[in-house]
Parts: C-alpha cells; structure tokens; sequence
C-alpha cells in the first residue's frame, strides 16, 4: 500500500474551506457491530486469537440462503508486505461464517497512523447488496476503494479508486484539492478483490488528476 504523501500544514480554516468542495461518499452506519461489543454470531475461527475485528457488516439484499457480510480485521502478524489489515467476504452456511474472498491491499494499516491505531473502522466501511466501499481516511487525505459483484462470475471486483487530498500552487500558494480517480472498465481492466494491487491502482489514479481551486 503506498503512503500517504506528505503535505504542507494548514490553518484550520484553509483545511475547512477545501474540503467542503470534496465530494467524499457518504457513510451509513446501519448494522454496525463494532469491534467492542463483537457481531452477534460466532466468528472465532475468522478472529483468531490476539486478531482484532474493526468491523462488521452484513451485505443486504440477499435473497440466497447464503448470507454475505463484510468485515475488516487486524492481525497480530502482518503479512508478507507488512499490512496487518484485510478485508474480508464472509459468507454464512449453516451455523458458521466463512471467508469466501479478502485482501491485503484495501484497507492500510501500514502507513495510514489513524487505521493502524483505530479500536474501530465501521464508519469507513459501507456495504449494500452489490456494493462495497471503503475508504481509508488519513490525517488531510483519503483513498476510496468501491468494489462490485459480478454474478456471472461470482466474485467481487475493483469498480472504482479515488482519491482526494489538499496542494499548494506553487505559482500563487494557494490552496487547492488534487482528485485522482481510476474506473472500471475505462482506466482499470477487470481485478477480482484477491488481486487488487494497491500500488498499481495509485500509479493508474495518477495518471488520471485534476485540481479544484
């Protein structure tokens, strides 16, 4: 996952007025079931022991006997590119949930401070049937990442990246917001969530920018 760029400091004020024009998407916080209080079923074969889980959210809309959930957890071990966080597909059979599909890549617990020390992540987490967002919010930045199911091939896909975070004009210093954004099917090829490479998505954003005033 590739870090948050380092940015020039910002009254309050110029930090207020810039991202009031930046269209974030909006969160729900409905059938959250935090990391504190735990989800309302068994989940201990996927939060094993000295693992956190950050959030928890059932996907609606489902018609199927099978229900479907999403979660965000962190390891006590990182992985093999030193994230300690995935996102998680879960779905239900029977009397158990099961992973169906996850990544290490969505969501930053590697150079994003405020996820790697968060107790909680439900609110960055929004899912409906067919649709999953999440945005991996910094200090001044954030990075969304909303992924798509494709029933003919049964398996959630990267729809959309984007990004916003603040710029300083370097002919007249002032302010600005930098958008970057990289679409399905136009800017990224088909990308199951299992193969999702953040740092190739980024390299992808940036070619595809523009500033607000």
């Amino acid at each position: 996952m590739t870090g948050t760029e380092q940015l020039p400091d910002m009254n309050i004020s110029a930090r207020t007025k810039i991202f009031a024009k930046v269209a974030v998407v909006t969160l729900c916080c409905g059938d959250v079931m935090s990391a504190e209080k735990g989800p309302e079923t068994d989940l201990q074969e996927i939060v094993q022991l000295n693992d956190e889980l950050l959030a928890f959210k059932k996907v609606d809309g489902r018609n199927d006997e099978n229900k479907a959930a999403a979660a965000v957890v962190r390891h006590s071990q990182p992985d093999a590119n030193g994230n300690t966080c995935e996102l998680l597909i879960l779905q239900r059979t029977a009397s158990e949930w099961v992973v169906k599909e996850r990544s290490g890549s969505i969501v930053d617990c590697l150079f994003n401070d405020l996820a790697r020390n968060a107790t909680d992540l439900s609110a960055n987490l929004t899912v409906s049937d067919g649709k999953i967002i999440y945005v991996n919010q910094a200090a001044r930045s954030n990075v969304t990442f909303e992924l798509r199911y494709d029933k003919s091939k049964n398996t959630w896909f990267l729809f959309e990246a984007r990004s916003a975070s603040p710029s300083e004009s370097q002919k007249t210093g002032k302010m600005g917001v930098v958008i970057r954004k990289a679409r399905f099917p136009d800017d990224i090829p088909f990308t199951p969530l299992s193969q999702i490479d953040a740092e190739a998505v980024q390299a992808i954003m940036d070619k595809h920018q523009k500033t607000l005033d």
